[in-house]
């Protein structure tokens, strides 16, 4: 399952948010697997999760799998701050 992270459009961030977040961004963080695609960061996760799920089930829990592992860059990278993001599935 695939997920774009992006700038979150609610709250003020930086212009180059995605960058900064890049920079600090490991190729792998617990069952999250990123990588820069242009100006996007994309983010696969790396489990199998029950069939017997609702497809809303699964993308919630890996939506959540996404924003944790971005939440701990954030807190190691003290100009960084987890409400500037927002993770969504791919299309």
């Amino acid at each position: 399952m695939t997920f774009i992270v992006t700038r979150h459009s609610a709250v003020k961030s930086p212009a180059d948010v995605l960058s900064l977040l890049g920079d600090h961004m490991p190729a792998r963080r617990g069952d999250v697997l990123f990588s820069k695609r242009g100006n996007q960061i994309q983010a696969r996760l790396d489990r199998e999760t029950s069939t017997w799920m609702t497809q809303h089930e699964r993308i919630e829990i890996g939506r959540e799998a996404v924003i944790e592992a971005v939440g701990e860059i954030c807190e190691r990278s003290p100009h960084l701050k987890l409400d500037w993001f927002a993770v969504s599935p791919a299309r």
